[in-house]
């Protein structure tokens, strides 16, 4: 009887190891933060055409001018009056906006998309999930 025990013993944990490296694997690709509303992936963003996105970088000029996504034009928050002409003269009903900052100008971003919305009438912008650092991985 106690044969038994050792061999089922030795087969929950021959079992256990795979299933704990499993879990651990699941876990770890579950661990991206959820979309807000609005909000949109690199991973989604990188497969959509230049001529579909009309990309908006709200860094500071001198962060936009040192690297940007391609395409892209700076339009920081400061800068609204005449950059959002800009946007308008950029833009065209086939494109979608994304916006998109530095990681840590996400509120900048979605404040930027609702002025958009509220303001140019857009009603497709997005804000780029986790900004230009995300963009860069």
């Amino acid at each position: 009887m106690s044969q038994l025990i050792r061999q089922l013993a030795l087969i929950l944990a021959a079992a256990l190891l795979p299933a704990a490296a499993s879990a651990a694997l699941q876990l770890r690709w579950r661990s991206e933060t959820p979309l807000q509303p609005g909000e949109i992936r690199p991973s989604t963003a990188r497969l959509w055409s230049h001529h579909q996105v009309l990309w908006v970088d709200i860094r500071p000029p001198a962060r936009f001018e040192a690297a940007h996504i391609p395409g892209a034009f700076n339009c920081p928050p400061e800068q609204w009056t005449t950059g959002s002409q800009e946007v308008l003269a950029r833009w065209s009903a086939e494109k979608a906006v994304v916006i998109y900052g530095d990681d840590d100008q996400e509120t900048q971003a979605h404040a930027m998309s609702q002025r958009m919305r509220e303001q140019l009438g857009f009603e497709t912008t997005y804000v780029l999930k986790g900004g230009w650092q995300a963009w860069r991985r």
